[in-house]
């Protein structure tokens, strides 16, 4: 695990399901504004404070990022910040993702996007329902 600048949190590695296929990237960064960065982050909408990326690399590919999921979203929470709300979410992720048995979820596919949306939204209603 690491974090740092725009990173909020990132976790790379071997999963169990996909040891022999490839290693796994998953990490989330803060849409804010760093001074001194020189450019602004990549945002489609002013409303999400958060981006979340899940990379794989395979091991007959190793110099090839492949991107399983991308996803933009608003992290605010009464009663706490939002990127302590996005390490939470990353990692509830990290732990999802080493739990997997298959590589459904863990590889692009056609649900892919739907799935990690989703489960992304539960986190955050688990979140939401656990304030004071």
């Amino acid at each position: 695990m690491e974090a740092g600048g725009r990173i909020v949190r990132e976790y790379s590695g071997f999963l169990p399901c996909s040891r022999l296929a490839g290693r796994h990237i998953l990490r989330c960064e803060h849409l804010r504004d760093i001074p001194g960065e020189g450019f602004s982050p990549y945002r489609v909408e002013p409303e999400f404070t958060h981006q979340i990326w899940l990379w794989y690399r395979t091991n007959a590919e190793p110099d090839r990022l492949n991107l399983v999921f991308r996803g933009q979203f608003n992290f605010t929470l009464a009663d706490h910040t939002e990127d302590w709300v996005a390490a939470e979410v990353t990692d509830f992720l990290a732990e999802m993702l080493w739990e997997a048995k298959q590589l459904k979820h863990v590889t692009r596919n056609d649900q892919s996007d739907t799935f990690w949306i989703r489960t992304v939204a539960t986190k955050l209603q688990n979140l939401a329902g656990e304030q004071p």
